[in-house]
């Protein structure tokens, strides 16, 4: 997935609902760009959008509208502090400390 995902600049999801997304997370962990719906998921996996492109479900004339827009967007910078954000927020590794900090505050009770 590694490969298919680095030879793209955008990871595009219209979903309606969903509790999280493995592809969204294999995405962002490879740099993609995500252009993704304004649900709680997506927004929650996104930064609240800082970290994608989000549009309102259903929205076809919004999603077109950020389509538009892409062309003023530093593709470089947004896709390296996407990379960056998974790295640091949502990869096993950053779960896990988060997890074992969370462990420790709770038996240092």
């Amino acid at each position: 997935m590694p490969a298919w995902y680095s030879a793209a600049d955008f990871y595009i999801s219209g979903s309606h609902s969903e509790g999280g997304s493995y592809a969204l997370l294999e995405a962002m962990a490879c740099g993609c760009i995500p252009i993704v719906t304004a649900i709680p998921a997506t927004l929650k996996m996104t930064g609240d959008g800082k970290y994608g492109i989000i549009f309102q479900p259903g929205n076809v004339e919004d999603l077109a509208n950020k389509l538009n827009d892409l062309s003023s967007i530093d593709k470089l910078a947004l896709s390296t502090s996407v990379e960056n954000y998974f790295r640091e927020e949502l990869s096993n590794t950053a779960i896990a400390d988060k997890l074992f900090g969370y462990c420790k505050e709770l038996l240092a009770k």
